[in-house]
Order: structure tokens, then C-alpha cells, then sequence
């Protein structure tokens, strides 16, 4: 205790006596804590029946280990006949062993642990038991360990043991598993035998499916016979088609040079725009101009491009090689049709030739009413943003899903080059009176974005998931990628003016968006579980109340 009390131990040695053992110094209820040491080391405890002293120096130890003995063998509910080497007929695998343990001094504080060989990987303290259960034991062999300490820690090293063995039962042998392995080869030859004799009754038959569709073959190169004079006709019609399809070619190169002239314009009225902003002190309105024009204008070149690229991929010049090549054989055309290599193909050639051509004029025509409308859109933006700073902006009864599909169809074209599946979840919502164009450009920035995510993350599986909700009173646009994702610490500064994580970005798109989403009483937030996970961008905007929506 003085070592411990100098600092010189960090832990003081001691040995319970409780019990048995104890020695009360007084007959009261609470003892009073009076003791002392004579020099001698002994310590001297008063009573009331007179003094007790105890030496530390000379505590006797018991030295004897205590005896263990295995008293009986229960297996499967049965109680067995203690022997070396017990056999333990096929059952459900339970064993209960008891044990006793002997020793005069100190007998509850005795320590016992036992282990079974092939079952338990290390000794278990059996603490106040004098027995062990075992259950679902295995059929094999087994050896019973007990051994035993006394209350100073002398063990027993010997102790008791006893061996059994558990039988299995028939479905546990090795002759089992190998008649089960039999019969399932057998069972297996049988279906292989059972699939030829199949397989071979299906090659009869389509043998005889061959022999009907030749005699059909045979059949229809007769009707093909027949319709002669009608192709001809067809011939003519697609003549007088090739004639007004090279007029709308015409028209479309002369549209699209008037709309490259009107993208011209629209990029020096952004100039403008941005030299009366800067005199203005309005370099976030500017910028923002810039910004969402630029969005537009990646749809418009991409309308233009794939209308331009659609004439030129136009097959018409096909057609005037058939032509001349029925022309060439018109003495003998019907013979040319049904034997030569190359007069059967053409009906084939002309009804695919005939598909292509509406299908490119069906293309182009919805390019050029996508172009139309993203010039529409560019002309009210600079409008919009011209006269920011001078007048509120107007409103106007919006159906949101109308809207939602505006702004994606302003990205098909860049979504559907870079593989990107956009998922459509929305539910029914009322329409709401707004400023329409602000929410198309917030919207078209961020399928921008969750577009270059997608991208950038190099999966093959790229996803854009566009959800309009209503809940707790406000309206929900959300767009979800499953991109790059963005780390933790950009979440407090991605809405912050100028700042961006891709190369060539300028970082004001979502800045201007969030403004924009507060001018409208509503707000932009973003959500990421980190690199690699996607992100979801949610615009909130309020519903219209009662008053707004009569």
C-alpha cells in the first residue's frame, strides 16, 4: 500500500478472504475501519472478544489439487455405462457429461474446465456447473477433458476423461452419398437420352417445314410476277417525290442559313447585353445571359448539324440507279424481277428507300421545329434579361410537365450522343402561374450538368432521373444522376458565384440559378453521398393558393 501510495506500483496485490474464510473482529452491523502495523509487518485488527492478528509473511497456501471425477454419460436421453470408450448408437447428436470435483478447503471457490476433443477449439471455464451439453453433434469420434484448481490456483492437471463415439445414421455414410451419386448419373443419362430422341423428332419436322417453304417461295415469286404494272406506278410516284424532296432540301439549306444569321445576331446581342451590364454594375445579370444563351445555342447547333447531316446521308440518289437499271431492262422487266440477282431486290430496295425518305423528312421536320422553338426561347431570354433590372417579370399559367419536357427536349440531342437514359417520374400536379423562362433555364442548366456528370463518370449504365412532385405545400423539380457525384466539402460552395469543378466551366450557371429560384420564392438545393454516388439538384417553388389558382 505505501509503494502504491509513493507512486512506485501502478496496481496493489491482494487477496479477498470473504465467506468461509472471513473472520469477523465485532458483533456490529458496521465495522469501524481500525487497524495497525507493528514493525514486524504483522497487522493487529481489535474486537470485541479480543485482538486478531494476521502475518502477510506467512499465509499458508494450499498446495493439494483438487480431484475430478466424470460421474455419468447421458447421450440422446439415454444414460450410458461409464466405460473407456463409449458407443453411442445413431441419434440427434446430444451428450450431457457430469462431473464432481473434491477439495475441504475453500470448495466454492474452486475453478473447473473442461474441453471435448473435436468439437471445442480451447478450454471452458464451467464456472458454478458441474456439468456439460453438448448438441447437433457430428458422428465420429470424441474425448472428454475435466480438469480442476483449487482456491490458490493449483490445478489438476490430470484430471478425468472419457471417450465415445457417435454412430451415424444410414443417411450419413459413405455408402449413401455414393447410391445417391448413382442414381442421379442415372437420372441424368435418362434425360440425355430423352432430349436426342426430341432433338430428333424436331429435325423431321423442320424438314418438312423446308419442303412447305419452298412451295411457298414459289408461290410468291409468281404474285411478285403480278405486281409489275403496280411498281411501275410506284415508280412514277417516287420520280414526282425525288422532285419535291430536292425543293425541301433547297428550303432547308436556305432556313439554315438564316439561322446561322440569327445565331450571329443573338451573339452580338449578348455582346451588347454584356457592355450595358458592366456600365450598369450588372455583372451577375450578364453573365447569367451568357450562360443560359449558351445552353440554347449548344441545342440549336446540334438541330443544324443533324439536319444538315440528314441531307447529306439522304439516299434519293439511289433511287435514279434503280431507275435506270428497270429503264435498262424494260424489254424483259418481269424475267429481270424474278430471276436476275439483282431485279429481286429491287421491290425490297424501293419499300426501304421509301421508309428512309419519310423517316428523314420526319426527322428533319422536328428538327426544324425544335430550331424554331430555340430561337423563340433565346429571343425571350435576352428580352427577359435586358429589362431585369427595370421592370418585375411577367408571369403566366405554366403546365409543369409541359415545361419539364420543353427543357429536355432542348438536351435530346446532346443526351442521346453522349448514351445518357433519361427516366421520366411525375406525378399530377396543378399548373402554377410563374415566370416561365427563368425555371426553363434553371432546368436546362442542370440537365446540362447531370449530363456532363454522367460523362465524366465513364459508366456504361448512365442514368438521368427527372422527378416532378407536389409535397407540404410546394411544388418539386428534382433531376438525379448517377455521375461523378461531388465530394462533401463542394456542397457549402457549388451555388457560389465562379465556382466550378470542370475545365472549360465558369461556375455561373448554378449561381444564377439558385438567385433565380429565390426571385421566384422558391430555392435550389443539391444533395451527394460523395465521389462516385450521383447527385440530385431539387428546385422548390410555392404552389399557387386558393385565390391564384380560381
Amino acid at each position: 500500500m505505501n509503494d502504491f501510495a509513493d507512486g512506485k506500483t501502478h496496481e496493489v496485490e491482494c487477496v479477498a478472504y470473504d465467506g468461509p474464510e472471513s473472520v469477523k473482529p465485532s458483533d456490529k452491523t458496521t465495522q469501524e475501519h481500525v487497524a495497525c502495523k507493528t514493525p514486524d509487518g504483522r497487522i493487529w485488527f481489535p474486537s470485541a472478544n479480543g485482538v486478531v492478528v494476521v502475518d502477510p509473511a506467512h499465509i499458508l497456501v494450499n498446495r493439494v489439487a483438487p480431484s475430478v471425477l466424470i460421474d455419468s454419460v447421458r447421450a440422446n436421453g439415454v444414460e450410458m455405462v461409464k466405460s473407456n470408450s463409449l458407443i453411442v448408437p445413431p441419434g440427434a447428436g446430444e451428450v450431457e457429461i457430469h462431473f464432481a470435483t473434491l477439495s475441504f478447503i475453500s470448495p466454492h471457490n474452486v475453478r473447473i474446465r473442461h474441453q471435448l476433443e473435436g468439437y471445442d477449439k480451447d478450454w471452458v471455464e464451467s464456472k458454478d456447473r458441474r456439468l456439460a451439453f453438448y448438441t447437433n453433434l457430428k458422428p465420429g469420434r470424441y474425448k472428454f477433458h475435466v480438469i480442476a484448481a483449487n482456491a490458490d490456483g493449483v490445478w489438476n492437471e490430470n484430471g478425468d476423461s472419457i471417450g465415445f463415439e457417435l454412430r451415424p445414421h444410414y443417411y450419413q455414410t459413405a455408402w449413401f452419398d455414393v447410391l445417391c451419386g448413382g442414381l442421379m448419373c442415372a437420372a441424368l443419362l435418362g434425360i440425355y437420352a430423352r432430349r436426342v430422341r426430341h432433338l430428333h423428332r424436331k429435325q423431321q419436322e423442320l424438314q418438312k417445314t423446308r419442303q412447305l417453304l419452298e412451295a411457298e417461295v414459289l408461290s410468291r415469286t409468281a404474285e411478285l410476277a403480278k405486281a409489275n404494272a403496280s411498281l411501275q406506278q410506284e415508280i412514277a410516284g417516287h420520280e414526282h417525290t425525288e422532285v419535291e424532296l430536292k425543293q425541301r432540301t433547297l428550303s432547308l439549306e436556305l432556313e439554315i442559313e438564316e439561322r446561322r444569321l440569327m445565331q450571329q445576331e443573338v451573339e452580338r446581342a449578348h455582346q451588347e447585353l454584356l457592355e450595358i451590364s458592366r456600365m450598369a454594375g450588372m455583372s451577375e445579370v450578364a453573365t447569367n445571359v451568357l450562360h443560359n444563351v449558351g445552353n440554347v445555342l449548344n441545342s440549336v447547333n446540334i438541330s443544324t448539324a443533324l439536319v444538315t447531316e440528314s441531307v447529306k446521308r439522304s439516299k434519293l440518289g439511289n433511287l435514279a440507279k434503280v431507275t435506270a437499271l428497270l429503264k435498262e431492262h424494260e424489254h424483259d422487266l418481269g424475267t429481270f424481277i424474278t430471276s436476275d440477282p439483282k431485279g429481286r431486290q429491287v421491290p425490297a430496295f424501293l419499300a426501304k428507300l421509301s421508309e428512309h425518305v419519310l423517316a428523314d423528312q420526319t426527322a428533319t421536320l422536328q428538327e426544324l421545329d425544335s430550331l424554331r422553338k430555340n430561337v423563340e426561347h433565346i429571343n425571350e431570354i435576352v428580352a427577359m434579361q435586358q429589362n431585369y433590372a427595370k421592370i418585375s417579370g411577367v408571369k403566366e399559367i405554366v403546365n409543369v410537365h409541359s415545361l419539364v419536357e420543353d427543357s429536355l427536349r432542348m438536351n435530346l440531342g446532346a443526351l442521346e450522343r453522349h448514351g445518357v437514359q433519361v427516366i421520366r417520374d411525375f406525378q399530377n400536379v396543378p399548373p402554377i402561374n410563374i415566370e416561365k423562362h427563368k425555371i426553363l433555364q434553371i432546368l436546362i442548366n442542370l440537365l446540362r450538368n447531370a449530363k456532363y456528370a454522367c460523362d465524366e463518370s465513364g459508366c456504361a449504365d448512365k442514368r438521368l432521373t427527372v422527378r416532378v412532385a407536389n409535397g407540404d405545400g410546394r411544388l418539386k423539380i428534382s433531376v438525379a444522376d448517377n455521375g461523378v457525384g461531388i465530394p462533401p466539402e463542394n456542397l457549402t460552395r457549388i451555388f457560389n458565384h465562379g465556382f466550378t469543378t470542370r475545365l472549360n466551366g465558369h461556375g455561373f450557371g448554378l449561381h444564377g440559378g439558385a438567385l433565380a429560384a429565390r426571385e421566384l420564392g422558391g430555392s435550389l438545393t443539391v444533395q451527394s453521398d460523395g465521389p462516385g454516388k450521383g447527385a440530385t439538384f431539387t428546385l422548390e417553388l410555392p404552389m399557387p393558393s386558393g385565390e391564384e389558382k380560381s
